[in-house]
């Protein structure tokens, strides 16, 4: 259902807003560089995931605007 579609577009922007903070916070920075990279992994394993599971829904223009507007909502948000 799109509850769960909703909670996966939350989480990717999650990561994008853990992403953001970590590079506020000095990306030279050895500690903050090695949860960065674990953070992309991470990320990159995700979106993976994230593409087999709604391959079926590729270029759903209403799908492709509700996750804009999730993403933007937490990003928004994300101090």
């Amino acid at each position: 259902g799109s509850g769960s579609f909703e909670s996966d577009v939350k989480k990717m922007a999650n990561y994008r807003c853990e992403m953001q903070k970590l590079m506020a916070q000095g990306a030279d920075n050895p500690d903050v560089q090695k949860k960065l990279t674990d953070l992309q992994k991470e990320m990159g394993e995700y979106a993976d995931k994230m593409e087999k599971k709604y391959a079926d829904k590729k270029g759903d223009k209403a799908m492709d605007e509700q996750a804009d507007k999730i993403m933007d909502d937490v990003m928004a948000k994300c101090k």
